[in-house]
């Protein structure tokens, strides 16, 4: 299931919309452009398909603070649930940040 949003319509800042569109397949986005990214009507419809596809941490079957993890940002604002994101405790997420 791909959840798709235009991201010129999510209320952000143009200059953030055009640099999040058009992150290299590697790259990450700036934390601070994520965060206004994490603030949109999109990010919340992707992290309640999230949420009720995985309902606990992939790792290690934990159901408080989950978090939304990117695989890859090279499909911002058109995601694949199964393919592009994951759900993660706090713990894990930090160590896949840290690999």
């Amino acid at each position: 299931m791909t959840i798709a949003s235009d991201p010129y319509s999510q209320g952000l800042d143009r200059r953030v919309a055009i640099r999040l569109a058009t992150l290299r397949k590697s790259q990450a986005p700036d934390p601070k452009d994520r965060a206004k990214y994490e603030q949109t009507p999109h990010f919340q419809k992707l992290r309640e398909a999230v949420e009720a596809l995985y309902k606990t941490c992939v790792v290690c079957g934990r159901t408080e603070g989950l978090v939304v993890h990117h695989r890859s940002y090279r499909d911002l604002f058109r995601e694949d649930v199964h393919l592009d994101v994951t759900l993660l405790c706090r713990r894990h997420h930090r160590r896949a940040h840290n690999r």
